[in-house]
């Protein structure tokens, strides 16, 4: 099972994509007649059993519309249904006026939500609108009698099966398919590390754009975003896109920088694990380490159980001898993540002192800020160089300076150390030389957290 993919055999489920096919109630064609106006000329199903005139007539200005709409998607609402068109129009001297205006419209419920539908009502009107050009196919009466099956065959196609391919002519198909919307993916954060859910095979990777196939050697499920940018020499922002049109496929996932000192507790969803075979012999599988005998799964889950906001991850791998039991310890925690077995109890450093309480250069003469900057260690080793304690004082001020502004309460130690490139062990030397605390995800509490703040205002405190 490789590095990158292991994880995601059982991931795709679990990164939901929501289903948007819905049934499509009516499809209608309607023009501009030189002395009616807007008119219905075909519809799926009949008239009998749907009112497209009707709708016509509440929203013709918005269906046979004005050159400034032409040749773009227009959606509105109208009592109890959505209706959705492309309004096209061609102008030369064989049309009445000069001009021949037509409109294919779905009409979908009004809760719908259409979005999906959109490229395919473009689809079909524009197919039209150069058969039209090529042929008359829309002014001649003859081929236009066919509109009624091509509308009707297109209707219950996509309704059964979410695609259709019809031929218009001897030399015309009609080919639609309705895609699915995907959710968002989320705001990439510099200290955010990509995991490959999935293989990437020659062929889908050939025509990605040059960015993307620069940054796609380090996503290896270690570097953090920022440092995929620093690794492959591409602008942050630039990595940040990447990533997402990546979640957006659902081809990675993000979890947090591994670090040993980091903390986890048990998820909501840990009893997956032994409900779903298939996701037990893949986490046993990937957590072990490479030609070492598996754990059994009993042991894999109790090790997930025993996951608390009172143990760092050094703590809980000595406690419990994971490397005696061939885990992985960082295959074992990305594992977790990814499936909901575990969840990360994040520290938020505030600063409850003020800037006159211990001067820059005082700290600097007793070689407290003796490290440095570096990059943060996601080995989770900690001490700073001892031979490079060099900095300058302004090194020094703009560090403490860039440090009291992120010790707000909301950003994590993920975030500050990413943004400081200093490690946990830097930052926290840093934090101790002036009046900080350190609070966590179990201890922030809405009412009442700066009195229980204040109770430490001169220590550095891991509150649990």
């Amino acid at each position: 099972m490789s590095e990158d993919t292991s994880p995601a055999a059982n991931t795709a489920a679990g990164l939901g994509v929501r289903q948007h096919i819905v049934p499509l109630e009516c499809i209608f064609y309607a023009e501009f007649d030189n002395e009616l106006g807007p008119v219905v000329i075909n519809q799926a199903p009949g008239s009998a059993e749907f009112p497209a005139v009707d709708i016509l007539s509440k929203t013709s200005d918005y269906v046979i519309c004005p050159p400034q709409l032409c040749g773009r998607v227009v959606a509105l609402t109208v009592g109890t249904k959505k209706i959705v068109g492309f309004p096209l129009s061609v102008e030369d001297e064989k049309y009445g006026r000069n001009k021949f205006s037509f409109n294919f419209c779905f009409v979908f419920r009004r809760e719908t939500d259409a979005r999906p539908w959109y490229p395919i009502v473009r689809k079909l009107s524009t197919t039209m609108l150069a058969m039209e050009k090529e042929s008359e196919f829309l002014f001649n009466k003859d081929s236009k009698k066919r509109l009624k099956e091509i509308l009707t065959n297109t209707r219950d196609r996509l309704n059964l099966q979410a695609r259709c391919v019809l031929p218009l002519d001897d030399a015309n198909l009609l080919s639609l398919k309705l895609f699915p919307i995907l959710p968002d993916p989320p705001i990439v954060r510099d200290h955010d590390v990509p995991v490959r859910v999935r293989e990437f095979n020659h062929v889908e990777t050939m025509e990605w754009d040059l960015a993307m196939l620069q940054i796609l050697p380090y996503v290896d499920g270690v570097r953090y975003v920022k440092k995929i940018g620093m690794d492959a020499g591409v602008d942050i922002p630039i990595v940040k896109q990447c990533i997402r049109q990546l979640l957006y496929y659902s081809c990675v996932a993000l979890v947090d920088v591994f670090q040993y000192s980091n903390i986890y507790t048990t998820g909501s969803r840990v009893s997956a694990l032994l409900e779903d075979d298939g996701l037990a012999k893949s986490c046993v599988v990937y957590v072990t380490k490479r030609s070492k005998a598996p754990p059994p799964l009993a042991k894999v889950f109790s090790l997930y159980c025993s996951m608390e906001p009172s143990l760092r991850v050094s703590d809980f791998c000595l406690t419990h001898d994971t490397n005696a039991l061939h885990i992985d310890d960082r295959r074992f925690i990305t594992f977790g993540l990814l499936h909901g077995f575990i969840r990360r109890v994040h520290e938020y450093p505030i600063f409850v002192g003020s800037s006159g309480d211990e001067s820059i250069g005082e700290m600097q003469e007793s070689n407290t800020l003796g490290a440095p900057p570096g990059i943060v260690n996601t080995g989770g080793s900690a001490s700073p160089d001892s031979n490079d304690n060099h900095s300058s004082r302004e090194d020094y001020e703009v560090v403490i300076d860039s440090l009291l502004k992120l010790a707000d309460g909301v950003h994590s130690m993920d975030e500050i150390c990413v943004a400081l490139l200093r490690s946990r062990a830097e930052v926290n030397l840093l934090l101790k030389s002036q009046k900080f605390i350190l609070v966590n995800d179990e201890s922030r509490v809405e009412g009442g957290k700066r009195e229980k703040w204040e109770k430490h205002p001169s220590g550095f405190v891991v509150q649990k």
